[in-house]
């Protein structure tokens, strides 16, 4: 079992990964707000259910503190399968990307199943899926 990302539209590229993958991508964006709130995102999966309301007050002043767009942070917390991003979300995502805090980009990590890498997504591969989803207005989808 794991998550194939896509763009929505016949002949997209489309990458398979497991959930752990699909996180770590996730939290790498979630880092081009800045390390506070990426350290923060890091911690979703180490919250214990009776902390969730810590963790979304937490969340939720951080948002206010770093001007977080709303379209950014669904692609943040969207569930894990069955989701589509619209192209405006995608353009906000990429957006984020480009005028994030990081000191750069890292094109060495993959997002995938590391046994097969020339199947994994780099980051830059996933920027390039998000311009084409809101170039072409089709969402970005997971399932």
């Amino acid at each position: 079992m794991g998550i194939t990302i896509r763009g929505d539209w016949k002949g997209s590229p489309e990458w398979d990964m497991g959930y752990a993958s699909f996180f770590r991508l996730r939290r790498d964006v979630a880092y081009f707000v800045s390390k506070e709130f990426g350290d923060h995102y890091a911690n979703l999966t180490r919250i214990n259910p009776f902390d969730a309301n810590e963790y979304d007050g937490i969340t939720k002043w951080l948002i206010k503190k770093y001007h977080c767009k709303k379209r950014c942070i669904d692609f943040l917390y969207a569930p894990d399968s069955g989701y589509r991003l619209s192209p405006f979300k995608c353009k906000a995502v990429l957006d984020l990307i480009a005028n994030g805090e990081e000191t750069g980009i890292d094109n060495k990590t993959l997002y995938g199943y590391t046994a097969r890498p020339e199947n994994c997504m780099t980051i830059y591969n996933f920027i390039d899926l998000l311009a084409a989803c809101y170039d072409k207005r089709k969402a970005l989808v997971w399932y």
